[in-house]
């Protein structure tokens, strides 16, 4: 009919599809340009914060709702990680100079900066417990900090340096998770997983992935920990017995491995944005994988919501979803009906130690299917 345009570019991986009759009243919302994976959100207002393209010393604080930036934050220095405390209503900004710079979500005010305890590097990723007590940074030199958090209100947000730990050997911090009570778990890029207590001089090593970790979230109870790594493995820990209780396995056709992950609010799902463009939902009871939507752009963040969650993209979109799953899901249910991927995941039943690799575990195949790739809505959990 003539009102159709599809447009192209060397530079993007996608293509556009224009429809040149439609009604010029809805318009679509601005996005923003980040093709970093640098992402913080705030839940009060849907911002985005991100590092300026071209000026990776600028911070642009971008309303989603509206298509417009908020402002910017200047730094003296190449931004590398962002933290944002969503009850504190402040951002926490990992510098290349190895500082930390603070500064208030809603007056995009600096409140504090704090220099490296010593020769760090530059600060490559920063983690919040749950409520928001502790701070954890992991510097380039290897070395990793945890930071009591103050009310920012009423004076610094960054308290005492409550713990530094050094990196294993031959390996760099690349994810850090810390709870409430100052325990600290350390992700390598070479796929180490250690577990630092908050009472104890010597870290447990936990059961490594064979890729570089790419994220570490705690649960909101604080009971267990998601990590995600390059490869198509994935386990949910169970912080009190010290070793994995699912290890979920996703092999697709084309990439594998998690870029980011949140649990939802109420902790019985973990919502993941993988490097094949989707997001999924696992369930965190039995790690079986509940929901599988392709959004076709890499997704660098996800923030719960009362009933779904919010996710930042690559392409400058953010994307709500609300998520329903029934109490009981039939056992012929087939999340990855349509979809050309294999799914397994293994469970650890009763007290079984981690010295064993095959005590106390139970081996349960949840779908496994090699069809077309195409995307079929599901009738019994679904995001919508």
């Amino acid at each position: 009919s003539g009102n159709t345009l599809i447009s192209a570019s060397r530079s993007a991986y996608y293509l556009k599809i224009w429809n040149l009759s439609y009604d010029r009243q809805h318009t679509t919302v601005t996005p923003f340009h980040n093709r970093s994976t640098i992402t913080g959100l705030t839940r009060e207002d849907n911002s985005v914060c991100f590092p300026k393209t071209g000026e990776s010393n600028k911070v642009v604080i971008w309303n989603a709702e509206e298509g417009v930036a908020l402002g910017s934050l200047g730094l003296d220095t190449e931004l590398c990680c962002l933290a944002v405390a969503q009850r504190r209503k402040a951002l926490i900004c990992g510098l290349a100079s190895g500082c930390l710079a603070v500064f208030c979500t809603r007056t995009l005010r600096e409140l504090e900066r704090r220099p490296p305890p010593g020769p760090c590097g530059a600060v490559r990723c920063a983690a919040l417990s749950s409520g928001e007590e502790r701070l954890a940074t992991a510097g380039g030199s290897g070395v990793v900090s945890v930071y009591a958090l103050g009310l920012a209100e009423a004076g610094p947000l960054l308290g005492e340096l409550l713990l530094t730990v050094a990196s294993p050997p031959g390996s760099v911090a690349s994810s850090v998770a810390v709870l409430s009570d100052c325990s600290l778990l350390l992700g390598t890029d070479t796929g180490k997983l250690l577990l630092h207590g908050a009472r104890c001089s010597t870290p447990t090593v936990l059961e490594p992935h064979d890729s570089r970790i790419t994220c570490l979230e705690t649960s909101h109870n604080e009971l267990y920990v998601f990590s995600g790594c390059h490869g198509p493995v994935q386990r949910l820990w169970n912080l009190s017995r010290r070793h994995w209780q699912h290890e979920m396995t996703y092999k697709g056709a084309f990439f594998e491995g998690v870029v980011c992950a949140a649990f939802s609010q109420d902790d019985r799902h973990i919502y993941t944005g993988s490097q094949d463009r989707s997001i999924k939902v696992w369930d965190v009871q039995n790690g079986s994988l509940l929901a599988v939507q392709y959004v076709y752009a890499e997704v660098t963040r996800i923030l719960p919501t009362p009933d779904g969650m919010v996710a930042s993209t690559r392409l400058g979109y953010l994307i709500q979803e609300s998520f329903t799953c029934p109490p009981v899901v039939d056992p012929s249910y087939n999340v990855l009906r349509g979809i050309r991927a294999s799914c397994s995941v293994r469970s650890r039943e009763g007290k079984g130690s981690t010295a064993s690799r095959d005590g106390g575990r139970k081996t349960l195949r949840v779908s496994e299917t090699c069809t077309p790739h195409q995307t079929t809505p599901s009738r019994i959990c679904s995001l919508l």
